[in-house]
C-alpha cells in the first residue's frame, strides 16, 4: 500500500486515459495502467461521498429547505459557489488515501517525461523511472525521441 494524495491520483488517472488511447496495444505497462485505474476507482467511491456532502451543504433551498436544482446539477449562490469550490479542491489536495498499487514489469523506453512524472509511485516504481532517465541522459542527442507522448 502507498499513501497519496487525491489530486496526485487524478492526474495518474488522467495521464493513463490519454496514455491507453494514445497507445492500445496490450503490453505490460497497459496491463498494469489497467488494474491501477480500477484500484483507483473503488477507492474514489469515499470521495465522491466526501464530495457531494460539500455540495448539499452549499447548494440554494427555497423556502420550505428544498434543495435547488438545474441541468447542471445543484445551484448555487455566486459566494456559495466560491466556498463549495474552496472546500472541494482543499479536500482533494489535502486527503491522503491509500492505494495498492500494480507496478509494471516492463516500461517502454520511448514513455514520455510526462506520462514518467504521473506514473511515478503508483504505476510505475521510482527505482524504474530514474533507471530510465539515467539512460537517456547517458544516449547521445540525436538518438532522443520526442518527449510527449
Amino acid at each position: 500500500m502507498i499513501k497519496t494524495s487525491w489530486a496526485k491520483l487524478i492526474q495518474a488517472s488522467r495521464v493513463a486515459d490519454a496514455y491507453l488511447t494514445k497507445h492500445p496495444e496490450k503490453t505490460k505497462l497497459e496491463y498494469a495502467i489497467q488494474r491501477t485505474l480500477s484500484r483507483i476507482a473503488k477507492t474514489n467511491d469515499g470521495l465522491q461521498e466526501q464530495l457531494e456532502t460539500i455540495d448539499i451543504d452549499h447548494a440554494s433551498t427555497d423556502k420550505d429547505g428544498i434543495l435547488l436544482t438545474g441541468p447542471n446539477g445543484y445551484q448555487f449562490t455566486p459566494e456559495k459557489k466560491k466556498a463549495r469550490n474552496a472546500k472541494r479542491t482543499a479536500l482533494i489536495k489535502a486527503v491522503d488515501v491509500e492505494i495498492d498499487p500494480y507496478f509494471a514489469s516492463e516500461i517502454p523506453d520511448d514513455i514520455s517525461e510526462a506520462d514518467l512524472d504521473a506514473f511515478e509511485g503508483i504505476i510505475i516504481r521510482t527505482a524504474d523511472v530514474e533507471r530510465i532517465r539515467a539512460m537517456r541522459e547517458d544516449e547521445p542527442e540525436k538518438g532522443r525521441t520526442a518527449e510527449a507522448s
